[in-house]
């Protein structure tokens, strides 16, 4: 009763002051009008200057969720990561600063698999013959085309002992390399960080999540950030004439418009043992540079491959590449034993990301070859 007694008084009074008092009452009005829009603006301008401003070439990276390649090809959702001024991941991603998993650039990781410093070139590898390098290694060679033999697939190989120098190759030749050509991303874009064309500061998230979580999309907007063309005139100006990349990686939505060429990515298994062992030296764009790649490498997602087989205290970087139709992994290994370079390339039509437990089998043979007796308590 009181309440509805004091609403109509109260409408009352307000109607009457209206009507005694209309120029004022329409001044308090007017201003109360104002007041709203000068708040509604305010809050607009607030929400405008939160977003992250997206690359004005890649209208398509504003995907609700970022994409990666994972061990088979499906389309799995990822955690990418951008900085709060980098454009170079969609709008979806977290940024560095939020996100607790990803290394700060400037910050070695603080925990017990952080990298262990570059090595120096060896002299055995600078003096070691042509006809010689194999033969130190000829009976495990010999070891691993006969297992090669029994597989299903075609496999090429590559290893080399970083110690000694020691190296030989199986079945080289050029294959789809699927998302091991991020590794040569990777090195083309320290190229032009070291060269002053880019800020280390702006992409490095980018870069962590191109590398070590094997996100396309990451990967594709650094193609665009360096040029379409960057990453294969870099690898044959280096060396790695079996290496090229002709368009971009999916599942992404960001990939349409970097192809340069109607072929397939390519590369080889002894190119990539060789940027490996250039980056393990420190001489890959630098010493600075390869540091911060092994850094990078050493905090691989995907390590279910190679590995996956190296008992306590061995320690890896790595990088694979997985379709249906093909799977690869490379690693530097540390190990008491030697620290070596082991690349696998794998090619079986529709079941190849199955074939996980041949990558385990060939790296537990490698390293036991190189650390006898090292899984004694596990027979």
């Amino acid at each position: 009763m009181n309440d509805n007694t004091e609403h109509s008084g109260s409408h009352r009074g307000l109607s009457g002051f209206i009507k005694s008092h209309p120029r004022r009452a329409k001044f308090l009005l007017g201003a109360e009008i104002v007041a709203l829009v000068a708040v509604v603006i305010t809050f607009g301008s607030a929400l405008g200057s939160s977003e992250t401003k997206t690359s004005p070439s890649d209208e398509d990276s504003k995907a609700a969720v970022s994409i990666v390649e994972g061990p088979d090809d499906r389309i799995v959702p990822a955690v990418s990561v951008k900085t709060e001024e980098d454009p170079s991941l969609p709008d979806s991603s977290e940024t560095a600063a939020e996100d607790p998993s990803l290394p700060d650039s400037s910050d070695a990781s603080e925990d017990d698999s952080s990298s262990p410093e570059l090595s120096e070139p060896s002299a055995e590898s600078s003096s070691a013959s042509e006809g010689d390098h194999i033969n130190a290694l000829k009976d495990l060679k010999q070891t691993l085309e006969d297992k090669f033999a029994s597989f299903d697939g075609t496999w090429s190989c590559y290893l080399k002992n970083l110690n000694t120098g020691d190296w030989f190759e199986i079945n080289n030749h050029t294959v789809y390399p699927a998302s091991m050509i991020k590794l040569f991303a990777l090195a083309a874009c320290y190229q032009k960080i070291e060269d002053g064309y880019i800020d280390e500061s702006k992409v490095y998230a980018t870069l962590f999540s191109m590398a070590a979580i094997s996100n396309n999309q990451a990967f594709n907007m650094i193609v665009w950030e360096i040029g379409k063309t960057y990453i294969t005139e870099w690898c044959q100006e280096h060396g790695y004439t079996g290496t090229a990349q002709y368009h971009g990686l999916q599942p992404s939505t960001n990939y349409e418009g970097l192809t340069t060429a109607d072929l397939p990515n390519k590369t080889c298994c002894v190119d990539v043992g060789h940027i490996l062992e250039s980056i393990y030296r420190g001489e890959c764009v630098s010493e600075y540079a390869s540091q911060k790649m092994l850094d990078i490498l050493f905090q691989q997602k995907y390590r279910g491959k190679l590995p996956s087989a190296l008992p306590y205290g061995a320690k890896a970087a790595n990088k694979t590449g997985d379709t249906y139709n093909i799977s690869h992994d490379a690693a530097i290994i540390y190990s008491e034993g030697a620290d070596y370079v082991l690349v696998v390339m794998e090619e079986i039509p529709d079941v190849a990301f199955q074939q996980h437990y041949r990558f385990f089998d060939i790296s537990k043979t490698v390293y036991a070859y190189f650390n006898p007796g090292a899984y004694d308590a596990f027979e």
